[in-house]
Order: C-alpha cells, then sequence, then structure tokens
C-alpha cells in the first residue's frame, strides 16, 4: 500500500491556481521523478507536500494520517524531509553546524554525521568551512545530508542536478541508491529526462499544473515525454 498518497490536490499563490486535482501515490522505497517544463507546478506540489503551502488537509495522507496544511516543521517531525531548491544552506555556519541542524527533528534513526560522510567524503575535509564557502556542488551535497539528518522516511528533492556540474551530479546519482538503501523513498524533480528516468521506479510529467503522463519509468520512453511536454496526452 502506499504511504504518501495525494488526492485531488488543488494549490494557489493567492488568487493564481498552480495545481489542478493532482493525484499521486508513493510506496515504501520507491522512488518518483517530478518532470515537465519550468513553471508546471513540479516544486509547488513539493512545497504542499513539505507544508510550505496551505492545502486541505485530507489533500495530503501520509502513513494513514491527513497532513495537509501543518507547518513545515510538523512535517519534518513526522519523517517527510526536504531538499529545497537553491539548497538554502545557512552561510554564516558551518558544513558541520549545518548537518546538525537536521538534527533538530529529534528523529532517531541509521543516519548520522559520519553516514553523510560516507556517501559525500568531499565533505569531511570541508567539515568547519562555512556554508558560503563551498562549491554548488558541494552545498547540494550538505543540503541532502541536513534532510538525511533527521532520519526521515521521505525525502523531497526539488531540482536535484540543477547548475551542477555533469561529474558533481554522477556523485549525487551514486548516492541515491545508498539513501535508498536506509529505507528512505524519494520524490525529485528533475529538468534531465533521460537522468529522471534512469533513477526513478515511477514518473508523472506535470504541464501546466495537471499531470498529463505517467507511468513506470522503465515503459515510458523520451518520445513519450517529448509529446507530453507539447501537451499531446497518451493514451
Amino acid at each position: 500500500m502506499s504511504f504518501l498518497k495525494i488526492s485531488k490536490l488543488n494549490a494557489f499563490y493567492g488568487d493564481f491556481q498552480a495545481l489542478f486535482d493532482i493525484s499521486i501515490c508513493l510506496y515504501e522505497g520507491q522512488k518518483i521523478a517530478l518532470i515537465g517544463p519550468n513553471g508546471a507546478g513540479k516544486s509547488t506540489l513539493l512545497r504542499s507536500i513539505a507544508g510550505w503551502l496551505p492545502v486541505p488537509r485530507k489533500a495530503v495522507k501520509y502513513n494513514k494520517r491527513n497532513i495537509g496544511g501543518l507547518p513545515a516543521n510538523d512535517v519534518v517531525s513526522l519523517g517527510i524531509a526536504s531538499v529545497p531548491e537553491g539548497r538554502r544552506l545557512f552561510p554564516s555556519l558551518s558544513v558541520k553546524e549545518n548537518l546538525q541542524m537536521g538534527q533538530e527533528s529529534g528523529r532517531k534513526g541509521v543516519w548520522s554525521q559520519d553516514k553523510v560522510m560516507q556517501i559525500f567524503p568531499v565533505l569531511r575535509e570541508r567539515l568547519y568551512h562555512l556554508g558560503s564557502e563551498l562549491s554548488g556542488g558541494q552545498q547540494q551535497m550538505v543540503a541532502i545530508g541536513r534532510a538525511l539528518m533527521s532520519n526521515p522516511r521521505i525525502v523531497l528533492f526539488d531540482e536535484l542536478s540543477l547548475g551542477l556540474a555533469p561529474k558533481v551530479v554522477n556523485e549525487i546519482a551514486k548516492a541515491i541508491p545508498d539513501i535508498q538503501k536506509s529505507g528512505v523513498s524519494i520524490i525529485f524533480v528533475e529538468q534531465d529526462v533521460r537522468r529522471a528516468l534512469r533513477l526513478s521506479d515511477y514518473v508523472y510529467c506535470i504541464l501546466e499544473g495537471r499531470i498529463n503522463l505517467q507511468g513506470q519509468s522503465k515503459n515510458i520512453t523520451f518520445e513519450d515525454v517529448e509529446a507530453a511536454f507539447w501537451g499531446q496526452k497518451n493514451d
């Protein structure tokens, strides 16, 4: 059974409606990719799950509990962590201090500073550097580590590889299986369609706030996605 279920979710920014009747299911251990053009509503969906936007309580169900519209800190405490677009590190804090912020949820589990260092060894030598002194790729690794330090059951990655060098993207992609093996399920936004299909188990394509293509990643081709981007629904 799914342990995160989004049902007929509508989301707004003031009077502007960004999402229309979005429904998705995430199963334990699953990796879901959200793809679609810029401005399609992918980030809005993650923000709705994470508690950053006011949405109906029944629109988001996690572990048999309705959590839509709960404050973001409560969502994290329940086991849903976010890696936001732009990383949002504390620039005046060290890598170590930024990572420790993830422990504020008080959740117990397998993730610790040492375990983060195992999947991102480059951070070990940057441990006492300020967040502002890191490269974009290193900042992304810290943002991922901070999320994992909250010992979540679900991690939401907004723009997994945006603006990062291919070498760094590959390092992060290599860490995904280790994260999944720890019992973490993943929803991620990814602009590179081929990478999204390769890394995910299931994919949803969002266009103008609506899902117009979905399915198991292994059964969806680049041509299917290209057609979806142009608004042509596949039967």
